[in-house]
């Protein structure tokens, strides 16, 4: 839930390009920077957004993706067998 939050918000960001995201209370929550990174409130790198609409969290590890239509998918966890 919290990977498809912050994809959420990557897909806000990135349609919008450079975006400052506030909460409900109109504290700064994140930042969308034009070159596709996420930052929390403390400037942290949070994620990414790759061209492609690939959405990857700080570690680089894909959560989602951001689809032509602007609708975003997240990525379905693989299980072990």
């Amino acid at each position: 839930m919290k990977n498809l939050f912050l994809a959420g918000i990557i897909a806000f960001g990135f349609t919008a390009g450079a975006q400052t995201i506030s909460n409900s209370s109109g504290s700064t929550a994140a930042y969308i920077k034009s070159d596709g990174t996420i930052e929390n409130s403390s400037h942290s790198t949070k994620g990414y957004i790759k061209s492609d609409g690939t959405i990857e969290n700080s570690s680089r590890s894909t959560i989602g993706y951001i689809k032509s239509d602007g609708t975003i998918e997240a990525k379905l966890q693989e299980k072990n067998t």
